[in-house]
């Protein structure tokens, strides 16, 4: 049985909080640097990327034991008659661990792929496009 889910939600609120304070601290801090560093921006972007990715797992994992804790908590009001809410209460953490055990697989299978992808490489800047010169039109 889950008796206090109060630091799973300390967990998920504040890595919300922490991926907002990233993301206006990281647009702050490239605004200011791009004009004079701007090779260190693809740079920032994915340490932004990895960070964000951390704090978005913690708040996966996080929110698994509290939505386990509020749905054993009803599922009595909700199914009277039966032995299967008090049987998934006093479940509830290896409910919890087997959710955790399904998203850890999914990592280890997705990391790879997000590895291979590039997707925590820096990027590098954008180029300007070129402009087409309406006035040499065949």
């Amino acid at each position: 049985m889950i008796q206090d889910i109060t630091i799973f939600i300390i967990l998920a609120v504040g890595a919300f909080v922490m991926i907002i304070l990233a993301g206006i601290a990281a647009a702050i801090f490239m605004r200011a640097k791009t004009s004079q560093h701007p090779e260190k921006t693809p740079k920032l972007e994915m340490y932004v990327k990895i960070f964000d990715f951390g704090m978005f797992v913690i708040i996966g994992f996080s929110l698994v034991p509290i939505l386990v804790k509020f749905l054993t908590d009803a599922f009595p009001q909700i199914i009277k008659d039966s032995p299967l809410p008090q049987t998934l209460q006093q479940n509830a953490m290896l409910i919890v661990y087997f959710f955790w055990i399904i998203a850890a697989g999914g990592l280890a299978i997705a990391i790879p792929a997000i590895l291979k992808s590039g997707f925590f490489k820096p990027e590098p800047p954008e180029r300007p496009k070129p402009t087409e010169n309406p006035q040499i039109k065949g």
